[in-house]
């Protein structure tokens, strides 16, 4: 009995104690540290909403290896003081799992530990949302591996972490953070992992593991185009992550935003690296801030994910070195790449060990992976793991490599590269292509700018096949172009109203399509592809530009020449097709034109449009129809009379059919034909007809044989019809010369040769001309064995006009041999053939008025002030010697003067010669400014330049009174002086660029104008003295000697206005050598002003040189050259006598200022120059 009520006491007792310890574990177990409190035990929060609270000016210090808050219940925790683990212990632990945590680090508040996490989640199931206003730190004294955030091992629970603008989480030798699957990290602050000196760990600012789902987004206050504020920083990589474990499937999903504001960076690896195997592993990233990577001691990109990618960025993505490695702005195996801002691979030249460093920098770089994922080991280069698409407005660069390469093997995925007007893909390096597309299918499109760097190569499209679409109007490629090795195609579709003009070379394409707009090709391409142009304009600016293959006309395309281009390619006709010369270019067809067939009956004809000329060198055999628009189409050469059209030809007015070879058609010329060139035939295989207002034109060679007989005549062209030729009344056969030939009477020329049958030359009332042949010209219709020929006969020269002066009878002979249709210069015409019944005075005051009065009187003229400033370099070395003795006698002392000189002088004349050798007179009035500068060399050279300007008014005196001419010359001016003992030298040269604007009035009975030329000329000038100062008494005499020579040249030029007297004048030139001998006394003086010098020089100036210049010119409305004269211009003056007085003030600061006059005077000539130089040596 007493047994049984122990046991029953015993048994009350455990129930008791049991009853006790459950309501214990069911309680809170919450704790706090008030304001200045110091907590030195470890603390456990368990279940039932446990809190923990660290007041400011609080701390919770544990020093032992425990943790300093364990977790193993739902709890919070909220520190506003100081949370310390200063021994080998985490700060806060959770090894419990299935609970809820709640952490919030408020502002100035800390969580430090000293050799272990600060926080660590270490199970699955656990939730934790973590607020950070203030400072987390790991400082992982033992370099232990301890996150300041460690939500690695929660892989069903929730995790995220919020790291406000003044929070900082920082680890040491370890990773900042570490989310749990599907975590989500939210920065505004600071995450950063540091490795202390000489580290390389693999610390990183965020690392996701493998753990998939996760979610970072940084600078989260901030959007597209606000700033936040965020910087993840990692020792080594910025985010990284990735599953690389290949006994499972790979998947791994990661999405990062980093917005305006915000930083990723990787201090010694990527901004974001990410490492898979295949495509399962997708990362989403949005970027509108700043992603960098910066290799150190290995390999860094800005983003590097070895899976897919889908990357939107609109700020800068950026790896600014890579150690013997490949620098590269974004590395991944696929995906979708869409960029308005900057992605760009730079790579220093050094290392930061001072090594050479071997790596390059790319923008993009699309491979799969290059390393076995467990290994480590080399394999060779993956492809890309997806269809691929990159989408670039902004910049995409690789400073020293691509801006995009395709590195991997061929993949079974598609590629597209698409480059936005605004758009820009820039490198290449020295070698690579700007973009390159290695071994993958790709289409690459081009709206913007592609720029290849030294390699000079843009595109290279690999050994895939591949194409290459450059669209609109804004699109340009700087470097050369390549379809690879593959079987690539080229489209270039500028759109209607755009333009592409490409000078690189086009190489290895299978064909090119050219569309809507206008595309210039300048370069020397090599593809061997067809060319196939539907509708747009295509310009050949190079004789390969074609590359080897053929061209194709689809749509009224239009195929453009540039000057001297000569094209072997044949072309096919699939619509009709302009073909364009413009200006006064000159360009040749040599490969064939001919029909595509590709279509059954199908006709297609040629237009020949611009003014230039164009020349069919080939045998053409395309069956419609050919209309010369504008300007020249040449069918054939001298050298190439082969060539031949199969189909009628239609000339309009103002254009010009010429050759020497075969149009099998009918000919209709309503402008001009122009057969052979002085010698040749064009052959016609049809009928010919000229209408009333076209011409015949016949180039006649040097050596012409002109007799009337067909079979025996040379060296002209003619007409030759297999058919009937018909000239309506009134329409025109013209003579020209083509070099040197002298029409003279009695000549007679077989102009064209016709079947007897049907042929009407209307010989009687055509009208007819011969370049500078002042007789009769008549035509006769001569029957010739069957044939018809049209011969031409020069018959005895009429009376001569009534001007008395060589160049009025010039201009007016010319004049006579108009046969045009100009109203205003017929108008001149009728007006100075009534001069024949007038007065000899009045038919040369207007001859002289015809006349280019500019070039006759004005080369002298403007001569005149160039000699002018060469004698003020000269006369300068002069008064340098005088300003370097210090006011002597004049002699070069031989001491060094000052080492440098700056000078100015002013100075202005008057030129003014009479009428000689029957050329009228005129009358000049000019000034000019000279600066120049000069230094000592040694003791006896010095040397100089100077930049001189005159501007010379120029009036015609005599008949040719009231026409004018402004010449402005800027010259360069070089002179050095060496002084002897007592000797000296001065030695000058010059270059003048001069432009003149001149005006001639024409005014006598019956007709007035004024005509206006602007035109340019050039002058070389250069010219050597002697002199030899001897003493005598007080004064100095100078023997002195010098030779000139000079060099005008006047460009060609056609005045405007006029009333059809204006004139299209040749460039003229002349020469001038002249020697001058004479002496020069000089004295010295000194007065309270300085030392003054006064001087006397007298030459005599002799003229070697006695050629007149020489101006050949034609009326500007007349374009055959019928009208053309030529005038000269008056003797050189032989003999010139030259007074020159002047002074010099020496001021005693290296100051000097001389005045002088000149005066030189000749037969018919005076010329007077005032002048005043300004002086200073250093």
């Amino acid at each position: 009995m007493k047994k049984k009520q122990i046991l029953l006491a015993v048994l009350g007792t455990l129930t008791v104690f049991a009853q006790n310890y459950a309501a214990a574990k069911s309680a809170p177990t919450s704790f706090t540290v008030t304001d200045g409190q110091t907590n030195t035990n470890a603390q456990t929060l368990g279940d039932g909403g446990s809190s923990g609270v660290v007041n400011a000016g609080g701390t919770l210090n544990v020093s032992d290896d425990s943790v300093a808050i364990t977790v193993t219940g739902d709890a919070t925790i909220t520190n506003s003081g100081t949370i310390e683990q200063t021994g080998t212990g985490r700060a806060i632990r959770d090894n419990t799992g299935g609970l809820t945590l709640t952490v919030t680090n408020n502002a100035g508040a800390t969580i430090e530990s000293t050799d272990d996490d600060v926080i660590q989640m270490n199970k699955k199931d656990s939730n934790v949302t973590f607020y950070n206003s203030g400072t987390l730190i790991s400082n992982n004294v033992s370099a232990g591996g301890a996150q300041a955030i460690d939500f690695n091992a929660i892989t069903k629970g929730s995790n995220v972490l919020y790291n406000y603008a003044t929070g900082q989480i920082l680890a040491t030798e370890a990773d900042a953070v570490r989310p749990g699957v599907n975590g989500f990290v939210y920065n505004d602050g600071t995450i950063r992992s540091m490795n202390l000196p000489g580290s390389d760990s693999s610390s990183d600012g965020v690392d996701a593991q493998s753990n998939s789902g996760i979610t970072i987004v940084n600078a989260t206050t901030g959007t597209a185009t606000t700033a936040g504020t965020g910087l993840i920083e990692g020792a080594r990589h910025g985010i990284t992550g990735g599953n690389s474990d290949v006994t499972t499937d790979g998947t791994f999903i990661l999405n990062v935003t980093n917005n305006k504001g915000g930083t990723i960076q990787g201090d010694n690896g990527s901004g974001i690296n990410v490492d898979g195997f295949n495509a399962n592993e997708v990362v989403t990233i949005v970027n509108h801030g700043t992603i960098s990577g910066n290799g150190v001691t290995a390999d860094g990109d800005g983003v590097d994910v070895d899976g897919l990618v889908n990357l939107t960025n609109t700020g800068t993505i950026v790896s600014t070195h890579s150690y013997d490695d490949v620098s590269e702005g974004v590395t991944v195996g696929g995906g979708t790449i869409v960029n308005s801002g900057v992605i760009e691979g730079k790579n220093s030249a050094t290392n930061a060990d001072g090594t050479a460093n071997s790596g390059t920098g790319r923008g993009i770089t699309l491979a799969g992976l290059d390393k076995d994922p467990t290994s480590g080991d080399p394999i060779a280069v993956q492809g890309i793991y997806g269809n691929t698409s990159i989408v670039n407005s902004g910049l995409i660069r690789g400073d020293s490599d691509s801006a995009i390469a395709v590195t991997g093997a061929a993949s079974p995925f598609s590629l597209t590269i698409t480059n936005l007007a605004g758009g820009v893909l820039e490198g290449g390096g020295a070698t690579a292509a700007a973009v390159n597309t290695g071994a993958n299918d790709a289409t690459v499109i081009d709206y913007g700018t592609i720029t290849a760097d030294a390699s000079g190569k843009a595109v290279d499209l690999g050994s895939g096949n591949s194409s290459l679409q450059i669209l609109g109007g804004a699109a340009a490629i700087n470097g050369d172009i390549s379809g690879g090795t593959g079987t690539s195609t080229l489209t270039i579709v500028p759109g209607a109203g755009g333009t592409f003009s490409y000078g690189g070379s086009i190489s290895n394409f299978a064909s090119v399509a050219i569309g809507a707009g206008t595309v210039v090709l300048s370069g020397a391409n090599s593809y061997a592809g067809d060319t196939t142009l539907d509708g747009g304009t295509l310009v050949l600016a190079n004789s390969s530009a074609l590359g080897t293959g053929t061209l194709n006309t689809l749509d009224g395309a239009t195929v453009g020449y540039r000057n001297g281009v000569d094209v072997a390619n044949a072309v096919k006709l699939g619509s009709n097709t302009a073909f364009e010369v413009d200006g006064s270019d000159v360009a040749t067809q040599a490969g064939a034109i001919g029909e595509a067939g590709n279509a059954a009956g199908a006709v297609f004809g040629v237009a020949k449009t611009g003014t230039g000329t164009l020349v069919l060198d080939g045998a053409n055999t395309y069956s419609g129809g050919t209309l010369v628009s504008a300007g020249t189409l040449q069918v054939g050469s001298a050298a190439g009379s082969h060539a031949s059209l199969t189909g009628d030809v239609q000339v309009n007015a103002g254009a010009t059919l010429a050759g020497y070879g075969t149009i099998a058609g009918n000919v209709a010329n309503q402008g001009a034909v122009a057969p052979g060139s002085g010698g040749g035939t064009l052959s016609v295989g049809g009928n010919y007809s000229q209408s009333a207002d076209a011409t015949l034109r016949i180039g006649v060679g040097n050596n012409a044989v002109a007799t009337g007989n067909a079979g025996a005549d040379s060296g002209y062209g003619r007409l030759v019809v297999a058919g009937s030729a018909t000239m309506d009344a009134g329409s025109s056969v013209s003579l020209v010369k083509t070099g040197s030939y002298g029409f003279a009477a009695g000549q007679r020329f077989v102009v064209a040769d016709a079947s007897a049958s049907g042929t009407d030359y209307n010989a009687g009332t055509l009208n007819y001309s011969a370049a500078g042949f002042d007789g009769l010209l008549f035509g006769q219709q001569v029957s010739v064995n069957g044939r018809s020929d049209l011969v031409v006969n020069l018959a005895g020269q009429p009376a001569g006009n009534l001007a008395t002066t060589p160049n009025a009878s010039a201009s007016l002979s010319g004049l006579s041999h108009y046969s045009g249709v100009s109203p205003a210069l017929l108008n001149l015409f009728n007006a100075a053939t009534a001069l024949s019944l007038g007065t000899k005075s009045e038919a040369t005051r207007a001859g002289a008025q015809l006349a280019p009065a500019a070039q006759l009187s004005s080369s002298r003229a403007a001569a005149a002030p160039t000699f002018d400033a060469m004698n003020v370099a000269t006369s300068h070395a002069d008064s340098l010697r005088v300003a370097q003795a210090a006011g002597a006698t004049g002699i070069a002392t031989g001491d060094a003067g000052p080492g440098w000189g700056v000078w100015g002088q002013g100075f202005g004349g008057h030129a003014s010669q009479g009428i000689d050798d029957n050329v009228d007179g005129y009358s000049a009035n000019y000034g000019g400014l000279l600066v120049g500068a000069d230094r000592a060399f040694g003791e006896r050279w010095r040397a100089g330049g100077a930049f001189s300007y005159t501007n010379t008014a120029v009036n015609n005196t005599d008949d040719s009174a009231g026409d004018s001419t402004r010449v402005n010359g800027y010259g360069l001016i070089g002179y050095a002086s060496y002084s002897g003992e007592p000797w000296y030298v001065n030695l000058a040269a010059s270059v003048t660029l001069q432009r003149y604007d001149s005006t001639r009035e024409i005014g006598f009975d019956g007709f007035s104008g004024a005509a206006n030329g602007q035109f340019n000329g050039q002058q070389y000038a250069a010219s050597a003295e002697f002199g030899y100062p001897l003493a005598l008494g007080g004064f100095t005499l100078t023997p002195l000697v010098s030779l000139a020579y000079s060099y005008l040249h006047q460009n060609a030029y056609t005045e405007s206005g006029g009333n059809g007297a204006a004139l299209a004048v040749d460039a003229s030139h002349s020469t001038s050598v002249r020697s001058n001998a004479g002496v020069k006394l000089e004295k010295g003086f000194t007065s309270r002003y300085g030392d003054i010098i006064p001087y006397l020089k007298v030459q005599w100036t002799h003229e070697y040189d006695h050629d007149r210049a020489v101006t050949g010119a034609r009326f500007a409305a007349d374009p055959v050259g019928e009208t053309a004269f030529t005038t000269v211009g008056a003797s050189p003056v032989s003999d010139l006598a030259n007074l020159q007085l002047g002074v010099t003030l020496l001021r005693a600061n290296n100051l000097s200022l001389t005045a002088r006059y000149d005066l030189q005077a000749g037969s018919h000539f005076v010329s007077q120059t005032g002048s005043l130089q300004l002086r200073q040596l250093f």
